[in-house]
């Protein structure tokens, strides 16, 4: 199955609309049945509300896919932020699974999620060793910056 996203343009609120839904969110909203019957929202439910609506507010556009959705090469490139050229590299290094659909290469969502969270990490843990080094180095004075004199010979 290919990628497919049911589109709702949330761009036809108005300001007035998603301010309005933003303060019915500082309250904790229920579900209210036909019967008058009252459901608080589950926590799940509440926290992704309040990012539809904070992500509405800032005019960006939200797409919700389930974790066993199947992506192109493309779409997939474009949800790491990465060339589909360098897609297709990670594909064939195997470091995310694929399958082929005729001539076509396909991966799974959560492929690419788990690929996002390992590579992520790695960049905050060479991040860390890189400020541990500077800071051995003695090249972060106390008040939190680069000292003045680095690259100064």
């Amino acid at each position: 199955m290919a990628l497919s996203i049911d589109r709702i343009d949330l761009s036809e609120l108005t300001p007035t609309e998603v301010e309005q839904l933003s303060k019915l969110l500082d309250e904790r909203p229920c579900l209210r049945g036909r019967e008058g019957f009252e459901v608080p929202l589950p926590d799940p439910i509440f926290h992704l509300l309040l990012r539809v609506v904070d992500s509405m507010r800032r005019r960006q556009v939200i797409v919700l896919l389930p974790e066993n959705e199947t992506l192109t090469t493309k779409s997939a490139a474009e949800l790491l932020g990465v060339s589909r050229p360098h897609l297709v590299g990670l594909l064939k290094d195997g470091k995310i699974p694929y399958h082929m659909v005729g001539s076509h290469r396909r991966v799974r969502l959560s492929d690419v999620r788990a690929y996002q969270s390992v590579r992520d990490r790695q960049r905050r843990e060479a991040l860390g060793r890189l400020f541990d080094q500077i800071s051995d180095d003695g090249l972060y004075d106390e008040t939190g910056g680069i000292e003045d004199n680095v690259g100064d010979d």
